[in-house]
């Protein structure tokens, strides 16, 4: 039987299972970044990867960027999710009302009817940092209504998501079903728009364009090429692709062996000649990284076989 490929764990985006996902198939985009003859050209672009939940057996999508010629630190794995799409936060909202969405949101894999009273609070906070007055949530919605804090097509979406509330609070009213949570999950982002996000971006865009108003350039024509040639950039680790497997006695260096990092940073400080693989260490760190470029190492890249690593010191 076949190993089974696992993810690192994660957050199902259908059941919020948190835990590896099944890796049932994958796409690498392959495209060549060349380099000078010297050194030749690396493998880079997309991976796509289908991952599968072992909870409810549904799959995603995701993708993130590669390149041969850098290791984890230099080019580290970022990750993006295609599908399903990621629930966002309204830009805009107080620390509390956000607060009460995020907690909401995180229900949302569980119980509907408690999922459904979770969003409610969150209309509840809105009322709260509005100071709605009025006993009833009806009542504060019509408080805010005539003070010109909801629109009156936001005050008919606040009625229906209230009373959706009341079926999922209260057992002798009726259950929620997966058909009202999309409309609740609508209903919510549509309020939290309506009142924070719409004023919060007006508002942003009205100063981004009253600094261009009074932002005057004395040096229009000055460059800024040489602030960006100024700045100080770390220097890579020499990469040079070998047709053959370098000559010379190699100290190998593996995961595995106690106290690899010490003993990796004392290879490199008595500038020993170092090999490991790439595959099983993907990311030596920051500190063996930039000790590796103090002493000038220069990586040897076999290849037949690209994840094994040859470094060389300077003096070699």
């Amino acid at each position: 039987m076949a190993d089974i490929a696992l993810s690192e764990k994660r957050d199902c985006g259908h059941c919020g299972n948190r835990a590896p996902m099944v890796i049932v198939g994958e796409y690498r985009e392959i495209k060549y970044d060349f380099i000078s003859e010297q050194v030749g050209s690396f493998h880079y672009g997309k991976w796509y990867e289908i991952l599968k939940c072992q909870g409810c057996d549904e799959v995603e999508l995701r993708v993130h960027s590669y390149h041969q010629g850098f290791d984890e630190i230099e080019f580290p794995t970022e990750y993006t999710t295609l599908y399903p799409a990621a629930q966002t936060i309204p830009e805009g909202l107080p620390t509390k009302v956000k607060k009460e969405y995020v907690q909401a949101l995180k229900a949302r894999h569980g119980d509907l009817n408690g999922y459904g009273v979770l969003l409610g609070r969150v209309l509840e906070s809105v009322f709260h940092d509005k100071k709605a007055k009025g006993r009833m949530l009806g009542d504060q919605l019509q408080d805010m209504a005539n003070r010109k804090q909801l629109p009156a097509e936001a005050l008919a979406f606040a009625h229906s998501l209230n009373k959706l509330r009341v079926v999922g609070a209260h057992f002798n009213v009726g259950k929620l079903t997966p058909k009202e949570i999309p409309i609740m999950e609508t209903l919510t982002k549509v309020i939290l728009e309506y009142v924070y996000s719409t004023p919060f971006i007006i508002k942003r865009a009205e100063k981004a364009i009253n600094k261009l108003d009074g932002k005057k350039d004395k040096s229009p024509n000055k460059p800024v090429l040489g602030n960006v040639l100024s700045t100080k950039l770390p220097v890579p680790i020499c990469r040079k692709i070998v047709k053959t497997i370098p000559l010379g006695v190699f100290n190998g260096i593996s995961i595995e062996m106690p106290n690899w990092q010490q003993t990796f940073m004392d290879f490199i400080r008595l500038h020993l000649r170092i090999k490991y693989d790439v595959y099983s260490m993907p990311n030596l760190g920051a500190d063996i990284t930039k000790e590796l470029r103090t002493n000038g190492y220069t990586m040897l890249i076999y290849e037949n076989d690209q994840y094994q690593r040859f470094l060389v010191p300077r003096s070699s």
